[in-house]
């Protein structure tokens, strides 16, 4: 298979699984949706299904949470993938779980008995034992004190649970407590003084720094003018979290200038040079030193994703002069083809448009996905684009770009509908 084959497969593989994609799920939405949260002690299972499918009759001996009134026993349903698998609890073993109840409508509904059936939300990842289900339970209870309550109180209740969450014992929940932070961000209005306080430690501690990174993220969209000083402390580092603690210095109006931004392309860290390296050209249209030193980076033999963060800044300077370096880096038909060609369909015009154009009739492989990708994009600017897409369909001598074309015209005219 080619390479822009394979990449119209991935490409097909993601928009069927986008089609019904959905922010990932936490603890914490599990927690809202659960019909009951609590220790669970079960008895001996009933097996059906050629032992695939086991009921396990169990009481609920202590109810953190429930949804309605205090339930006191379940039929736990636990679903076997083969022969080979176990199931994850065990007769008169005692855990903690959030539970559902299940639809009536399951395909095993015949093979049980006709009461209520329930299942773990979230699957084994929720399923706590030992000193992990006692932590759980504590976080438990003071999130759901948050479901009785109303804005603006109920969101700072919960960030700070969350927040709180971050120095869990439970692995379980310091990853979900991230997760939440990160695809669910709320603004700094929404947290009260001493959460914000605890996520400022958060990012000077000890704790994985990829963690911290992701968190330092966090405090810039959250606009949290209050850590400016605590991100400002860790933007003279040089790793991961420098990177992220720039970007959102950044956005709290705390740029660095463009003689700090030269220097900080001699870093060893990758991440913070891509940062240097996109204001630097972002800066192209009014800092002369500024757009010749990223348009150097585009054509350098810096990291790819050095030079694709350059050429992303070319693009939003919108500097008609960068389509020069723009077009060497696409013609490289590497990893920052991609961001090369997006720049130069942000800038736009007609000279964009011919780039484009001429890179999807003779362009290197990486080159052409990146245009076909980038030309749907300057619809409104780029002359006949759609109309060349439609001909390099039926004409271009690869299988695998011809395909790709088909896709993006087909979004296209979904689109535009």
């Amino acid at each position: 298979m080619t390479r822009i084959a394979a990449f119209v497969s991935l490409l097909l593989l993601g928009l069927a699984a986008n089609a019904h994609a959905d922010r990932p799920k936490t603890y914490f939405d599990y927690v809202e949706r659960a019909w009951a949260c609590a220790d669970i002690e079960l008895r001996k299972p009933i097996a059906h299904r050629d032992g695939l499918v086991l009921a396990y009759p169990g009481t609920l001996l202590d109810v953190a949470y429930s949804r309605h009134s205090k339930p006191q026993s379940i039929l736990l349903i636990e679903e076997l993938t083969s022969k080979e698998d176990t199931s994850p609890v065990t007769e008169g073993e005692r855990f903690f779980a959030p539970i559902q109840v299940l639809p009536e409508h399951s395909y095993w509904r015949d093979n049980l008995p006709s009461t209520p059936r329930h299942g773990v939300l979230g699957g084994r990842r929720y399923i706590f034992k030992g000193e992990d289900a006692a932590e759980a339970k504590e976080l438990t209870k003071a999130y759901a004190e948050s479901l009785k309550m109303d804005m603006p109180e109920k969101r700072m209740k919960q960030q700070a649970v969350i927040v709180g969450a971050l120095t869990s014992s439970v692995k379980v929940l310091r990853e979900d407590a991230i997760r939440r932070l990160t695809t669910l961000p709320v603004p700094a209005k929404q947290y009260d003084d001493a959460t914000i306080r605890r996520l400022g430690d958060y990012v000077k501690s000890d704790a994985p720094t990829a963690d911290r990174a992701q968190i330092a993220t966090v405090i810039g969209q959250a606009e949290m003018k209050s850590l400016v000083a605590d991100l400002e402390q860790l933007a003279k580092n040089d790793d991961i979290v420098a990177a992220s603690a720039l970007r959102s210095l950044e956005e709290l109006d705390a740029p660095r200038s463009t003689e700090v931004l030269l220097e900080l392309l001699g870093k060893k860290t990758v991440e913070v040079r891509a940062y240097a390296a996109h204001e630097l050209g972002a800066r192209a249209a009014e800092d002369t030193r500024a757009y010749g030193r990223a348009a150097e980076l585009v054509a350098s033999t810096d990291d790819a994703t050095v030079r694709g963060a350059a050429a992303m800044g070319l693009g939003a300077s919108g500097k008609t002069e960068a389509l020069t370096p723009l077009r060497t880096a696409l013609a490289r038909g590497d990893a920052a083809s991609r961001p090369a060609a997006a720049a130069i369909a942000k800038i736009g015009g007609k000279q964009a448009g011919e780039i484009l154009k001429e890179t999807i009739k003779s362009g290197p492989s990486e080159a052409q996905v990146a245009s076909v990708l980038a030309i749907v994009e300057m619809r409104g600017e780029c002359d006949n684009c759609l109309e060349f897409l439609r001909e390099q369909k039926e004409s271009n001598p690869d299988a695998g770009v011809r395909d790709l074309i088909g896709i993006v015209l087909e979004l296209n005219t979904k689109h535009d509908h």
